[in-house]
């Protein structure tokens, strides 16, 4: 498997930033490569939610399924692909209070299909 790492510092708390990474919309209208993604399990977010996800990378498109796996109100949120996806990937975004707000890091392991 393939590893990213990406963190940014953004002016606003915890609580913000994770209530925005949880609402679908906003990420779908922000999202570079994913070009859209919905929740296809009913109730709260939480451990056990499921997601479709659209993606379009290098002139290709993928669509996947992915389940949380983690999910810790307001400091990280995990998931991985499920079902028969071409490529198989687990991600997390962890978010720690800075004196500015929050430090955010995006984790990625990926495999492609070739």
């Amino acid at each position: 498997m393939t590893k990213v790492t990406k963190s940014i510092e953004i002016e606003a708390s915890p609580e913000k930033v994770f209530a925005f990474i949880n609402d679908m919309e906003k990420m779908n209208e922000l999202s570079r490569g994913f070009s859209e993604g919905e929740y296809t399990s009913k109730g709260p977010v939480g451990v056990g939610t499921t997601l479709h996800c659209v993606a379009k990378a290098g002139g290709s498109q993928a669509e996947f399924d992915m389940e949380i796996t983690e999910f810790e109100k307001n400091k990280k949120i995990s998931m991985c692909t499920i079902g028969a996806s071409k490529f198989k990937m687990q991600g997390s975004h962890t978010l720690e209070p800075t004196a500015k707000g929050t430090k955010l890091t995006n984790t990625a392991d990926y495999e492609l299909p070739y």
